[in-house]
């Protein structure tokens, strides 16, 4: 039987690539349990950043989700634990979130495509990884983890791992928010229900009241006095105003598009007032309306004439 010399150096080698699989595989399965009993992207995150500590040796890391042009971080760490917040290169997180990439750098100072990054040189960053979160249709944000010692601080074995980890977190983020669209969703179904019935009971109501004011409009109309008019007249314009917020409530509870349309001010004021005069003059408080011409004169006095554009 012939035997095979095996050389001590290629089996310790052989067996440290394998320690870091086995520890990588492990990290993803501790992240595929985070992401299924966690709900809450803050409560994820935060797991999921250290569990990229304990298999990745770097010196900070943080978690940032795009808000429109600015990176808002979600959470953050060092090598210490701490959670502080943390100034990263901009560069880094701005070309891997708008190109969609996985980056990894040994030398960030020295890498051609972070050269115009001063901020990559002030906070002396040595080795970097960054990688997108990316969704099915959109990248919302980055996972970013750096080391300010050393270069060539992590392999593309971490690079890989931790693109993992981020189109892990960017399926469950999205999932989050689909499911936080779904219960606002059928919150606002359940208010529109609600509306709904409410809108039909007043409805009714407003019917019968309806049916008392051609009854009471021709008894007003013989009393000689002022007051009853202008009282009565007030107490139409609040039955015809709250038979409009029953038709407006009843258009809320469907799903439709809003119907704009131009409201006069001066109108709407001046019905407010008639409403709540009686009950000021009660508490000795008098509700004087101007015309609008004279308000739109005052304003002129106040602000002088409006300054129109020279011509040639």
């Amino acid at each position: 039987n012939k035997s095979m010399a095996i050389d001590p150096k290629m089996l310790k080698s052989a067996l440290a690539k394998f320690s870091k699989a086995e520890k990588n595989l492990a990290t993803l399965h501790a992240v595929g349990a985070v992401l299924a009993t966690a709900n809450e992207p803050q409560v994820f995150f935060a797991r999921l950043m250290d569990h990229i500590f304990d298999v990745v040796t770097a010196d900070r890391g943080a978690i940032f989700l795009k808000e429109k042009d600015q990176f808002v971080p979600q959470v953050t760490r060092t090598a210490e634990g701490s959670r502080e917040e943390i100034a990263v290169s901009q560069t880094i997180l701005r070309r891997a979130v708008h190109d969609g990439v996985s980056l990894l750098t040994s030398d960030a100072a020295a890498d051609d495509r972070f050269k115009a990054g001063a901020s990559i040189i002030m906070q002396q960053i040595r080795s970097a990884m960054c990688v997108p979160i990316r969704g099915r249709k959109e990248v919302f944000g980055a996972i970013y983890i750096d080391s300010k010692l050393a270069r060539g601080a992590f392999t593309n074995a971490d690079l890989e791992l931790l693109t993992t980890i981020a189109v892990q977190a960017g399926i469950a983020l999205e999932n989050s928010r689909l499911a936080q669209d779904a219960a606002k969703a059928e919150s606002m179904a359940a208010i529109g229900l609600v509306v709904s019935g409410l809108a039909h009971d007043i409805k009714n109501y407003m019917m019968a009241l309806k049916g008392g004011d051609f009854i009471l409009d021709a008894i007003i109309k013989g009393i000689p006095s002022p007051e009853a008019q202008t009282a009565w007249g007030t107490l139409k314009t609040t039955h015809k105003n709250i038979s409009d917020l029953v038709l407006d409530m009843l258009s809320y509870s469907k799903a439709r598009e809003p119907e704009w349309s131009n409201l006069d001010v001066n109108m709407s004021v001046a019905e407010a007032a008639s409403v709540c005069k009686d009950r000021a003059a009660q508490k000795g408080i008098e509700i004087v309306q101007h015309d609008p011409g004279r308000v739109a004169a005052v304003l002129l006095v106040t602000y002088g004439e409006p300054q129109m554009p020279a011509t040639m």
